[in-house]
């Protein structure tokens, strides 16, 4: 049932929050991927002690990059740069403060990020089009690969980045930064502009 939220969510989010149909019709191959394959699927990169889930990690992070790449940036780099530099520092933050409360993690890291990213870059127009990606690749950099490199690389554990499949932060931060965006899309219009 996640899988076809996340799927239902990707499209939506760029048919309604991008206003881009190109970038949905774009995104029908991986959300029926995400549909179809077994979150158990991992491919390992060969000499390495990683691996990435697919449905993890490669199903959210190749859409957010199609969204955000297939967007007009207009040389908007910074922005991205900012929004990613600031998604890594809080997924590390919260991993190392939440560590062993995985969904209020994702809860928390998503919120900060959202409320953090929309008052620096307030009306700013690319910022739909850049939040999924930073979102994604902060909690690939923050939680899972400085994690990694803190704890567990002592041991023989290899880093599975998404190893939690559809359950994983990558995943569930994606969807949830999707959701609140498309949220706000649908309802600012209702709220005053004066409270």
């Amino acid at each position: 049932m996640l899988q076809l939220i996340f799927s239902v969510t990707q499209l939506v989010y760029a048919i309604y929050v991008l206003e881009n149909p190109s970038i949905a019709l774009t995104l029908v191959p991986l959300a029926l991927l995400n549909i179809m394959i077994d979150s158990k699927y991992i491919i390992k990169v060969p000499n390495t002690n990683i691996a990435f889930n697919v449905k993890g990690a490669l199903v959210p992070i190749a859409s957010t990059a199609i969204i955000t790449l297939a967007s007009p940036l207009n040389g908007a780099y910074d922005i991205a740069i900012v929004l990613i530099g600031l998604a890594i520092a809080l997924s590390s933050a919260c991993t190392i403060l939440m560590e062993r409360m995985i969904a209020i993690n994702v809860a928390v890291y998503v919120s900060l990020h959202y409320l953090a990213s929309n008052i620096l870059f307030a009306g700013n127009p690319l910022l739909p089009a850049i939040l999924p990606l930073s979102v994604s690749l902060g909690v690939v950099v923050g939680s899972d690969v400085f994690h990694y490199l803190h704890v567990a690389r002592k041991s023989s554990v290899a880093l599975v980045i998404g190893g939690a499949g559809e359950r994983d932060a990558i995943y569930l931060s994606t969807l949830i930064i999707q959701l609140l965006e498309t949220l706000s899309k649908l309802l600012l219009p209702y709220i005053p502009a004066k409270l």
